[in-house]
């Protein structure tokens, strides 16, 4: 049956086109990268100056292959392939769709479609690669004024990914963008990585952060072993200091306080989280309402609400407890972080003078 459709509709065109002058275009994207085990589209959509444009006939072909024909009501398609647009009828969209893309699917297709107003071909390249995976901080707080890092790693099975293309933009504006050795950056963007040369690391760097920056982040990267994007939400805020006792001298069996308090030229400040730790070890975590805590560790302000004074109390200190603590306070206006550092003495014990003997 695909022979026969594949013969009218080569045969048709000419009489379509003696009727009428009016251009139709096929407008397809040329190049798409497509992932082994996953769908690949193919898109091509039929343009015209007029509106009401009725498709006569669609055929997709890969290498002489007819993959999937359209003529006059008439449907014939080959496993694992179907019109992108679900229960397609006769619309622009005449974009393929391949249900299961696998390694020999990479090659040149051939999109033709014929119109009541003429008719029009393009080819599409498609190519297969394995999976790859983008991996992004989702949500960042930077400080207005000074540098952001918006974090994205490309991660994958395979240990040699080549890059081929990177792209950054905010709002549909392209901020940084790199294709194939080519790269072209906004004022005020770069790569995290100086001298960035297509390692993993495609994280973005503003420079001199401003309240406008703050805003939803795309970043999309394409490599040889698949592509992938995802988002990065910024959020711009004011600076705080956080103000910290930085030597405190506690006693073996004893309370000890460290002592921090935030500042901040807002006075309507909002605690958002804190953190202290020890050696990378989580002693107290705070973060919107939620509060995890170690055994020994507390809060110095009894029954603390989101106040400026976020001092660790450690309630029976040890010889162990000794070392640098690290404070790190998150603000509605800003985040800072600084050490402090606990030194730990045993108990002085006073002798008794002896009476003189008489």
């Amino acid at each position: 049956m695909s022979i026969v459709i594949t013969m009218l509709f080569l045969a048709i065109p000419c009489a379509c086109n003696s009727k009428s002058e009016k251009f139709v275009e096929l407008d397809c994207k040329h190049e798409v990268y497509g992932v082994n085990g996953q769908q690949s589209l193919l898109e091509c959509i039929v343009k015209s100056g007029v509106d009401d444009v009725t498709i006569i006939g669609v055929n997709w072909k890969k290498m002489g292959t007819d993959l999937l024909n359209f003529h006059n009501g008439a449907m014939d398609v080959s496993p694992g392939f179907q019109f992108a647009v679900p229960g397609w009828n006769k619309s622009s969209n005449v974009s393929l769709l391949l249900t299961n893309t696998k390694m020999e699917d990479m090659g040149e297709y051939e999109c033709e479609v014929l119109t009541d107003l003429g008719q029009d071909k393009k080819t599409v390249i498609l190519s297969v690669t394995e999976f790859v995976e983008l991996d992004c901080k989702q949500e960042v707080y930077g400080v207005n004024g000074q540098q952001s890092l918006l974090e994205c790693i490309v991660k994958s099975g395979e240990d040699d990914v080549t890059i081929i293309g990177v792209n950054w933009k905010k709002m549909g504006k392209v901020l940084l963008g790199y294709y194939k050795g080519s790269t072209d950056v906004s004022p005020g963007f770069q790569f995290a990585v100086p001298g960035w040369n297509k390692s993993s690391n495609v994280s973005l760097l503003l420079t001199n952060t401003k309240m406008e920056d703050m805003g939803e982040y795309e970043c999309e990267v394409l490599t040889d072993r698949g592509h992938d994007q995802k988002t990065v939400i910024l959020s711009v805020i004011e600076f705080v200091e956080l103000d910290c006792k930085h030597e405190v001298y506690g006693v073996n069996g004893q309370q000890s306080l460290l002592e921090c308090i935030v500042k901040c030229r807002e006075d309507d400040l909002t605690i958002i989280g804190v953190n202290w730790k020890k050696m990378g070890k989580d002693l107290l975590g705070y973060y919107k309402g939620t509060t995890d805590v170690s055994p020994g560790f507390q809060f110095a302000v009894p029954g603390w609400n989101k106040t400026s004074n976020v001092s660790l109390l450690l309630t029976n200190t040890k010889m162990a407890d000794m070392g640098e603590y690290e404070c790190e306070v998150l603000t509605d206006s800003g985040q800072n972080e600084n050490t402090v550092s606990l030194s730990v003495i045993g108990p002085c014990v006073y002798a008794k003078r002896p009476t003189s003997a008489t």
